[in-house]
């Protein structure tokens, strides 16, 4: 960002990078990529959607730190709890209802913070992430009841390059960086997102979804360092307390499912 580049093109130079490499995945895995007509629309759909929710986490950490924005984002897990009460009646456990609490409360904490120098918008894209993270997932979880990762991840991505291209294209919201190390950083950024895709989808296939989900309960936490490390971000008390909490709580959900599923 500080380069001259922004949202609109990270969103857009990931997708243009990480297609040919789930594709190049896929041929040398022998993987089909192909979905019947219905659903191919949803995921081209859900493209879009996750393509805002992107664009809503990028925009929110133009404008604040990385730290906090993570956090922030990192409440959809509890969205979805609620929406799949809301929508499906799914049972809410004294457990659950006290994961939704702690991770609330922490990212109450962490939003304490210099509240005179935070930037609500920030704040706002960085909720409007978490939404759209919820609605991916639900959606996500009904589809591919009966498709394969592979071609739902690829349906999606091209829905993004569809859409959005020429979009902000046409708008003249693509912005590339003004120099060598913003340039860098982008198709770094694009490519490291694509190889992280990919051994999540490999993690899928080995050690199965609720394993892997345990496993990225720590990608708060990583993020929120190396902001520290890279950017020079101050992990304050406070900060550092509200992010134990939502942490913590995304930890003890994914464990109880882990167990759930063990028992089953």
């Amino acid at each position: 960002f500080e380069s001259g580049a922004n949202a609109q093109t990270l969103v857009t130079v990931r997708a243009s990078i990480v297609l040919p490499a789930i594709l190049l995945y896929a041929a040398l895995a022998g993987r089909a990529i192909m979905l019947p007509k219905r659903e191919r629309t949803f995921a081209l759909a859900l493209g879009v959607i996750t393509a805002f929710q992107q664009l809503s986490f990028y925009m929110s950490i133009e404008r604040i730190p990385v730290s906090l924005a993570i956090l922030c984002e990192y409440l959809y897990p509890m969205i979805v709890l609620i929406s799949m009460r809301i929508l499906f009646g799914e049972t809410l456990t004294a457990l659950k209802i006290g994961c939704i609490v702690a991770a609330t409360a922490g990212v109450a904490i962490a939003l304490q913070v210099d509240m005179d120098k935070l930037n609500l918008w920030g704040v706002l894209f960085a909720f409007g992430s978490a939404i759209g993270a919820s609605i991916r997932l639900i959606s996500n979880g009904l589809l591919l009841r009966s498709a394969d990762p592979i071609k739902l991840m690829v349906h999606m991505l091209v829905g993004i390059l569809v859409v959005f291209w020429p979009l902000f294209g046409a708008l003249d919201l693509l912005h590339f960086p003004e120099t060598e190390k913003g340039y860098a950083a982008l198709f770094g950024m694009a490519v490291l997102n694509g190889a992280g895709t990919i051994l999540a989808l490999t993690a899928l296939k080995i050690i199965g979804p609720v394993r892997t989900a345990v496993a990225q309960t720590g990608e708060p936490l990583f993020t929120m360092a190396m902001a520290v490390v890279l950017l020079g971000e101050i992990l304050t008390f406070q900060r550092a307390l509200g992010a134990l909490l939502v942490i913590g709580a995304l930890f003890t959900l994914q464990i109880a499912r882990a167990r759930r599923a063990g028992a089953a």
